[in-house]
């Protein structure tokens, strides 16, 4: 017997209603459902005018986690609360949210990908880098806090010694985290935290309005962060800023700037992102669950290499 999770009919019925909750009868609204990844993941629906011009995407949380949507929608809150309202601006918010059904749902601006062209989706990041960048070192700066010795094995300490005991790990992030815990030791690095987004890509990032209007003012403007599930209000420096330089395409030179502009705001030196990026590292290690541990390496990895081309 079909469940009402995985029968399109009752997605569709619902998505209806919510439409005709919020616009009332006769709207000639259209929608259309995006394939979902995997199970329990949130029905998302683009909706369209009349004349197919897309206007918002709605998600509706699935049967098995009704209440999925909401928790998401009351983190996005959470984290617009940490930044200024001009940094804050730039995570996407629902635009309305509620109950329909027995689940929560949220309606959310349309925006679109950066596109999958290669010379389109070049152009695209290449706009996006300097906005984007300026708008992660603003995180920074204003979720700054200095980890207090209460939190510091549960943040710190613990986390360096996940990856000090990973013996599938390559021998150099043991060396990192072995200079992590001694410069920690000897009172050589005093840590800070800081909102950490923790899947921070060019894949996470949505530009609103039409793809005609992308210049680099709008760009500025209209970028919007989403998938926040996973984000650290105590989170890990230079986490994000790595795996955004990396999707962005930024070199190796770019980036060694732009660490030392982050390792200035932090009140840091731009060697202590070793002992950052060991520790967060470690995070992720001790939160893999079903997360393949090869996949974990590779992006280690990847993220060593940058470190290593910056002489760190």
């Amino acid at each position: 017997m079909t469940s009402p999770s995985s029968d399109p009919q009752w997605a569709a019925r619902l998505v209806g209603q919510i439409l005709d909750q919020q616009h009332g009868q006769g709207h000639g609204l259209q929608y259309t459902a995006l394939p979902r990844r995997y199970s329990g993941q949130p029905h998302t629906c683009i909706v369209r005018h009349a004349n197919g011009k897309p206007m918002a995407a709605l998600q509706v949380a699935d049967t098995s986690v009704p209440d999925m949507v909401a928790r998401s929608c009351a983190q996005l809150g959470q984290v617009g609360a940490l930044l200024a309202p001009d940094t804050a601006l730039h995570v996407m918010q629902p635009m309305a949210s509620g109950w329909a059904g027995g689940c929560a749902w949220a309606l959310f601006p349309f925006g679109r990908e950066i596109s999958g062209l290669r010379g389109l989706g070049g152009l695209q990041r290449r706009l996006l880098r300097a906005p984007l960048l300026d708008w992660l070192h603003a995180v920074n700066r204003q979720t700054r806090r200095p980890v207090q010795p209460a939190d510091m094995h549960a943040l710190i300490t613990s986390r360096l010694h996940a990856m000090l005991g990973e013996p599938r790990l390559a021998p150099a992030w043991h060396a990192r985290a072995e200079a992590a815990a001694r410069s920690l030791q000897q009172g050589q690095w005093q840590p800070v935290s800081v909102l950490m987004h923790s899947d921070l890509w060019s894949g996470n990032v949505l530009l609103l309005g039409a793809a005609l209007s992308w210049t680099p003012g709008r760009v500025a403007r209209g970028f919007r962060v989403i998938d926040w599930p996973g984000a650290l209000e105590q989170g890990y420096p230079f986490f994000d800023l790595l795996r955004l330089a990396h999707s962005l395409g930024l070199s190796h030179r770019a980036l060694a700037r732009e660490v030392a502009r982050h390792a200035a705001a932090l009140g840091a030196s731009p060697a202590h992102a070793s002992h950052y990026l060991a520790a967060a590292y470690g995070q992720v290690l001790l939160t893999l669950e079903n997360f393949p541990f090869e996949r974990f390496n590779g992006m280690a990895g990847s993220c060593s290499e940058q470190l290593r081309a910056m002489g760190l």
